[in-house]
């Protein structure tokens, strides 16, 4: 009999994984051809691919929010039916991974092992003695399985162990924002086992020689020689998701254009100002370079579009089912937690986010029809979009920015410059003060976690923190966005002679609105500001407080300069011997947050935020004016 030997040292290396070409795969590929891309990691996408049957399959599922996911085509007569996520099950021929795996493939076979006694242990110096054994291999398997002694319980995972997922956020009621638990973070496994590796790591061996059985574990074996040919592969079966699309009105042989939309996570663009002074007069120049972060699917000239606003997607925390990235059991949590998720609905909303620019009013405009959803909507919304880099198209709560084809593959970074826009400007002296407590309110709403990267919004209620609280008067720069495209909150690096003299927040200006870029404390120019109340009114009935502001600009400079003061309070502006620049009113809702006191909490419903704003030339010397305005309690 011919003999083959098969050695396996402890300190010899594992069988290396053989694979052999799969099946013929019948799903096609869906690149992405049009995008929308948010600041914060969100971005929509379109996939387009050409069928000619009633059914097409998509290889790479969206990693779409809850409700983000549609699909429709471009054929009037061709509708989509539905939309169907499974698995897609391609065999492959791998080695077996341990000494287990390979024992029980040749269960059966003639063999000759030498075995240690005992078995080795780390760290340990007990003398180990070896035995030769020959006979036949015999491998005792488990016979009942998991799915049959309970039939009732939830089965384990098709592959183990399972990728450690991010824990879920939950509000920490007693700090006052959201935490993660546990702390303790753990590295993802870099190779798994299936239902055949599990049951091989838990099968018993022995070999039958001529005296009788002799039992061992895989640690045991030093040797191994197989008295003849042995199995040394086996055929493993691995699992990807794919998407089917399931057309009405669609005929074998027509080639349909099916487009698959998506509200998507995994792209994001981090936007950079630099405005550019001239040396002596004239206008400057804002330049805005967008970072192109992908972390979602590669890009082949693919249409991208920059959106700059807020947009609110309430389900950003929830996958949606087509994804197949939860079961249905974590993706129900979500539902098991309503104050939870209705503070994470309403929290932090409202609020005029810092001094700066404002929203404009925009009146309630309906959505255009089809939006590319309904069947007989053959133009989605990206399509209706020009796609020129001289127009940006400005949509309510949002401008869009076309930045053109891209191409950029996954897990890369570009940068793209996306405007250059000659404005004037105007030196300034500024000051602002919040008596509504709103400002550090929304601050600590934006309580800064280690563990993740700020957002830019939460960067410029720290600043704005950190000015209100220094009282000093700043050196900045006014800017009026006459531009068609609303500025985004981003950092500004202001330039002149071509070096960098300062570096700020420019904070969301929409179109018509101003902003100021802070350069530094402003020397020789120094304000004061107090206040003083007067009550009207006694009892459990109306009270109204009326209150007298006093501000005092002395300026000890040669030559005059324009001063913005900008107060913000809660109560209604009655009147003032300055008359304001601009008075800008907004309604809130009624707070609930510690860091408001209940005196404040009881007057919000009956007063709005006010702010007002004065521009004044102030020459060398000292000015003062006073305003007034009052707060409304009672009933």
């Amino acid at each position: 009999m011919r003999r083959r030997g098969y050695w396996l040292t402890l300190c010899g290396s594992l069988l290396t994984a053989v694979a052999t070409p799969s099946d013929t795969n019948t799903v096609s590929d869906a690149p992405i051809r049009r995008l929308v891309v948010y600041k914060d990691g969100h971005c929509f996408t379109q996939r387009e691919i050409v069928v000619n049957s009633p059914t097409a399959a998509i290889s790479e599922l969206p990693h779409a929010l809850l409700g983000g996911v549609w699909a429709y085509s471009r054929d009037p007569k061709v509708q989509v039916a539905q939309l169907r996520a499974s698995w897609h099950e391609a065999k492959r021929t791998i080695a077996p991974q341990n000494m287990a795996e390979l024992l029980v493939l040749n269960d059966g076979a003639e063999v000759t092992m030498e075995l240690m006694f005992p078995a080795p242990q780390p760290d340990s110096n007990q003398p180990i003695q070896t035995e030769q054994h020959s006979g036949k291999l015999r491998v005792f398997k488990p016979a009942i399985s998991y799915k049959d002694a309970y039939p009732t319980h939830d089965p384990p995972p098709p592959y183990s162990p399972q990728p450690v997922l991010p824990p879920r956020p939950r509000r920490d009621w007693y700090y006052g924002y959201y935490s993660w638990y546990p702390y303790g973070q753990q590295s993802p496994p870099d190779y798994v086992q299936d239902d055949w590796s599990r049951m091989a790591s838990q099968c018993s061996f022995a070999l039958e020689t001529a005296r009788g059985m002799v039992a061992f574990t895989p640690a045991q074996v030093k040797r191994v020689e197989f008295l003849g040919n042995y199995v040394k592969q086996r055929e493993a079966t691995l699992r990807h998701p794919q998407l089917e699309i399931h057309l009405n009105g669609a005929k074998t042989g027509q080639r349909t254009t099916v487009v698959l939309a998506a509200l998507e996570r995994g792209i994001r663009w981090i936007p950079e100002y630099r405005l550019v002074l001239p040396p002596d007069k004239g206008e400057a120049t804002l330049e805005l370079h967008a970072t192109l972060i992908n972390e979602l699917s590669d890009l082949r000239d693919a249409e991208v579009t920059l959106a700059v606003g807020a947009p609110q997607f309430l389900m950003k925390d929830e996958i949606s089912p087509l994804a197949m990235r939860e079961t249905f059991r974590q993706l129900s949590r979500w539902f098991g937690e309503p104050d939870d998720v209705y503070q994470r609905a309403i929290g932090g909303a409202g609020g005029f986010g810092g001094f700066g620019g404002f929203g404009a009013v925009v009146p309630n405009v309906s959505p255009p029809p089809g939006m590319g959803i309904s069947p007989a909507s053959s133009e989605s919304l990206l399509e209706a979009l020009p796609q020129t880099d001289a127009q940006a198209t400005v949509l309510p709560q949002l401008s869009l920015i076309p930045l053109g084809r891209i191409t950029l593959p996954k897990d890369s970074i570009a940068q793209h410059a996306v405007m250059q826009q000659p404005l004037p400007y105007k030196r300034v002296c500024f000051w602002a003060i919040d008596l509504t407590q709103r400002e550090r309110e929304s601050y600590y709403w934006y309580r800064r976690d280690p563990r993740r990267f700020r957002t830019f919004e939460e960067l410029a209620y720290e600043l704005m923190q950190r000015r209100n609280l220094s009282g000093e008067v700043q050196d900045a720069i006014l800017l009026e966005n006459k531009g068609n495209l609303a500025w985004t909150t981003a950092p500004i690096t202001v330039v002149q002679n071509g070096a960098p003299i300062a570096q700020d927040i420019l904070l969301f200006t929409p179109q018509g609105e101003d902003a100021l870029v802070v350069l530094g404390p402003a020397p020789q120019v120094n304000l004061s500001h107090t206040v003083s109340s007067e009550t009207r009114g006694q009892g459990f009935g109306r009270i109204e407080t009326e209150r007298r502001g006093v501000i005092r600009v002395t300026n000890a400079r040669s030559e005059a300069v324009l001063m913005v003061v900008r107060v913000r309070f809660l109560g209604h502006y009655l009147s003032a011997t300055r008359e304001p620049f601009r008075i800008t009113r907004k309604s809130v809702e009624q707070s609930t947050s510690d860091t408001w006191n209940w005196s404040l909490r009881q007057k919000a419903p009956m007063n709005p935020f006010t702010e007002v704003t004065w521009e004044a030339i102030v020459p060398p010397g000292a000015m003062e004016w006073e305003y007034r305005y009052e707060i409304k309690e009672g009933q």
